[in-house]
Order: C-alpha cells, then sequence, then structure tokens
C-alpha cells in the first residue's frame, strides 16, 4: 500500500458480500492516505496550496469522490486519501522548503484501509455495530466511531454509500461483523417477506 519498501498483503482480499436487493460490501480501491497538522491559523494558505477547502468543521470533509479527498479529523488535523501514484507530488509539494507555515505530514497507507458499504440497507447494516443514528448524519461527512469494538473512521457519501477506513489489523474482524450484519438482516427481510 503506498509506495513504502515492504510489501503489504491485504488482508480481505476477495472478500465481499453482494447482498440482496442491492446491498454490496467490498473493499475500497487502494488508496494513500496521509495524515497533515496543521495551526487552524494557517488553513487558508494550507488550502491554497493544495488547491481544495480544508474543512473547518470537525467531520467536515472536501472532494469526495475526487483524486484528493480530505477529512477533518479534529481542530487542524486531516486525512488526505489520493491515488498513490499521485501521492510523491503532493508529500513534494507539501514538504518543500518555502510553503511558509510549520506542519507535520505522516504516511498512514501502510496502516489503514477502507471497505465499502453501499446500497439499500447499508445503514441498517452498519448499525448493528455503530452506536451512531447514522441517518441524522449529513452527507460528505466522516466521524470517528465504534464498529464492533473496534475503532473506525466512518464517512457518509451518500444515505446508501458509506466508507469504513480501519486499520489493516483490524479489518479482517470488521468484514466479517459486516457481513454478518448483512446476513442477518437479509434472512429477518426474508422471512417478513414471507410472512413468518
Amino acid at each position: 500500500m503506498s509506495d513504502s519498501s515492504i510489501c503489504l498483503e491485504n488482508p480481505l482480499a476477495g472478500q465481499s458480500f453482494p447482498g440482496g436487493k442491492g446491498l454490496h460490501i467490498c473493499v475500497a480501491p487502494d488508496r494513500a492516505r496521509l495524515l497533515f497538522q496543521l495551526s487552524k491559523d494557517d488553513l487558508a494558505q494550507a488550502s491554497d496550496l493544495l488547491g481544495q477547502t480544508l474543512p473547518e468543521r470537525v467531520g467536515g470533509t472536501d472532494g469526495i469522490g475526487s483524486d484528493l479527498e480530505i477529512l477533518c479529523l479534529g481542530p487542524g488535523e486531516f486525512q488526505l486519501s489520493l491515488p498513490v501514484s499521485r501521492e510523491g507530488a503532493l508529500k513534494e509539494k507539501l514538504n518543500s522548503a518555502g510553503i511558509g507555515f510549520a506542519h507535520s505530514l505522516v504516511d498512514i497507507s501502510h496502516r489503514q484501509m477502507a471497505i465499502e458499504v453501499t446500497g439499500p440497507g447499508a445503514a441498517l447494516c452498519l448499525r448493528s455495530g455503530c452506536p451512531l443514528d447514522l441517518e441524522k448524519r449529513t452527507d460528505n461527512s466522516c466521524t470517528r466511531t465504534l464498529m464492533g469494538r473496534v475503532q473506525v473512521l466512518l464517512v457518509r457519501i451518500a444515505p446508501e454509500n458509506y466508507r469504513v477506513e480501519v486499520f489493516l489489523s483490524q479489518a479482517p474482524f470488521v468484514m466479517a461483523w459486516l457481513i454478518r450484519a448483512a446476513r442477518q438482516n437479509q434472512a429477518e427481510q426474508q422471512a417478513k417477506d414471507a410472512g413468518l
């Protein structure tokens, strides 16, 4: 994952749930992930440098679905997600000596991956392990929360389109949890449809 000299295997290779009625759970395409921290006073200058707005509100996002996705994790703390092929150029731009503001940029690509949960029943599936009221979350927002007993970063793209960012070591547990929840919800719906 990313341009690391260590080749990591995807712990979820080949796993997915093409559920009934359109619910789908799968591994998201591989992307580079950078943790970017800076003073709130430098947000405008950094936004100009990136060519996109760094959201001031915690949980805010910019560029969801584009080459550069920005997730605001906390005051002055952002996760930048982009195609692996663009990672080197972005690092060079943000680490150049003349940018004029102090910051921290850490490559976290090696520790994290994403699972997509899309289609009808996506929120119901996630709710089985997440304490949040997902229907009240706004589109294009993110939050740190729990899935089962595992900390995740949950991105709501649309009412039936979510992405679960999770540490690689915990991804098999989260994927198994989601697939189990989807199967249970599917079985309950089939029983209901059959009048049982």
